[in-house]
């Protein structure tokens, strides 16, 4: 093949190989859609839209009064989307249900090593018992 030697051929194949590959996948990186991060409505730059920071919390706390969350119900994963509940919290609050049996109250919460007043407040309107 041209004159070059076995080992020369190998070598050569795996640089073709190789650039074939990178090509490839730089193509599909390309192509690929990339989908935009989530925005939390507290960290929106409302002055370019004309909206205010109250007005955010007002529809926030009207979308909570409607979609709440089951506390005697709900996965960890579904617990991870009420806003202050993160990954490790939220398992707390599932082992705590677990081992002591269905919530009485959103209040109860107050139980779980971690979760104090302020959270409580903040995360009441986002959850529910009955």
């Amino acid at each position: 093949m041209l004159g070059f030697t076995k080992k020369e051929t190998i070598v050569i194949f795996f640089l073709v190989a190789g650039f074939i590959c990178g090509t490839g996948i730089q193509f599909i990186q390309k192509r690929t859609l990339s989908l935009p991060e989530p925005v939390n409505a507290m960290t929106v730059n409302t002055g370019s839209v004309g909206m205010d920071e109250q007005m955010l919390m007002d529809t926030n706390e009207k979308l909570s009064s409607v979609f709440k969350v089951h506390l005697n119900t709900a996965s960890s994963d579904i617990l991870q989307q009420v806003p202050g509940f993160g990954p490790v919290t939220a398992k707390k609050i599932v082992r705590y249900r677990d081992e002591n049996g269905p919530f009485q109250s959103v209040e109860e919460l107050i139980h779980i090593k971690g979760i104090g007043p302020k959270t409580v407040e903040k995360t009441k309107n986002y959850l529910t018992v009955k």
